[in-house]
């Protein structure tokens, strides 16, 4: 049997007909497009997310106990005590700046005006448990750079610092410091979802810890009784800070005590009733002797107090000298945390 086809079928698809498949297909594809073209939007944003996170940790570590309710003391604040100047100084060490190492810590009996310390007292005798691991520890962002670059998820560029920043936005200004990611358009603002501006904010109260308030314990455990007449006491606190010229360190003091210190265990000293423990406090400078500036504000980190004998009863004099027992300074590291509580420490007399 013979199949003929219909004079009809044999003429094929119209003009119209075609014309319509292709607006079809064409719609088709844009929609198609548009979808991959949003993906690629979102990946690109997630990244950017990811990766301010990722120099969040790199500056500041981790947020939140670690475990048994103690926090990890990670990052360039806490290695260096300061904010980073660029992103670039999270992957490698700047010119001049002390590297990592276990340090001894320098105690200036007359610090400059900014409570900085730029000579030594003694020689002293640190031991293990009194030098500090402190330094630029090399890349904090953990191999996460591409090139030596570490860009947004938009690879956006710097006009005037992509070398330093590789096209983040680095601000530094009151303490603290802002980063952002200029998004898919790569200008300031931007109202699309994916062109406007993801901004990163690390204030004061993100790396630093007041001081003002705090209390170190002193306990007289030497047997004898300390009187009146003997020198005053004072607790200083030790940290480190890096820079161009290395690494440097700074002294905030608190005020003095000059009464007695029951060391018998009799709760008398010279017939006169008298404790065996006293509380020097930190007011809100770093030397008692300032009335206002500069404050009593430290960066987050390990750090080391110090117990004083304070001659003349003036802070930051050439006079103050750590008290020493056996030849070993009294002294003990502490741990400081933004937004915790500060920890109690207790310095004996032996």
């Amino acid at each position: 049997m013979i199949v003929r086809c219909s004079p009809a079928l044999a003429a094929g698809f119209t003009l119209m007909e075609l014309l319509v498949v292709v607006a079809l297909l064409s719609a088709l594809a844009l929609a198609g497009f548009s979808v991959v073209a949003e993906d690629q939007g979102q990946v690109r944003y997630n990244d950017t997310r990811a990766r301010m996170e990722r120099l969040r940790l790199a500056i500041l570590g981790p947020i939140g106990p670690a475990w048994d309710g103690d926090w990890r003391l990670f990052g360039h604040v806490a290695d260096n005590g300061r904010l980073p100047a660029s992103v670039a100084e999270l992957l490698s060490s700047p010119a001049g700046h002390a590297v990592q190492a276990a340090v001894d810590p320098i105690f200036d009996p007359r610090p400059d005006a900014l409570c900085a310390q730029d000579g030594s007292e003694s020689p002293l005798s640190w031991t293990a448990a009194q030098r500090l691991l402190k330094g630029h520890r090399g890349d904090y962002l953990g191999g996460a750079a591409v090139n030596g670059e570490y860009r947004d998820g938009f690879a956006n560029r710097g006009a005037t610092d992509d070398a330093s920043n590789f096209g983040w936005v680095l601000v530094a200004a009151g303490g603290g410091l802002t980063l952002s990611s200029l998004g898919g358009d790569g200008v300031t603002g931007g109202s699309a979802v994916y062109d406007s501006d993801q901004i990163l904010i690390i204030g004061t109260h993100d790396w630093q810890v007041d001081l003002n308030g705090w209390q170190v314990t002193v306990v007289n455990r030497t047997g004898a009784d300390r009187s009146v007449a003997d020198p005053p006491l004072r607790a200083s606190l030790l940290w480190f800070r890096n820079g161009a010229s290395g690494g440097g360190w700074h002294r905030v003091t608190t005020q003095s005590y000059s009464g007695c210190l029951d060391g018998t265990g009799d709760g008398l000293v010279g017939g006169v009733p008298c404790t065996d423990r006293v509380q020097l406090a930190f007011d809100a400078t770093c030397d008692p002797g300032i009335a206002t500036t500069p404050d009593s504000k430290v960066p987050m980190g390990r750090h080391l107090v110090v117990l004083l004998s304070d001659a003349d009863g003036l802070a930051h004099t050439s006079d103050d000298t750590v008290l020493a027992a056996g030849g070993v300074p009294i002294a003990i590291q502490v741990a400081l945390f933004p937004g915790a509580d500060r920890p109690a420490v207790t310095l004996e007399l032996r």
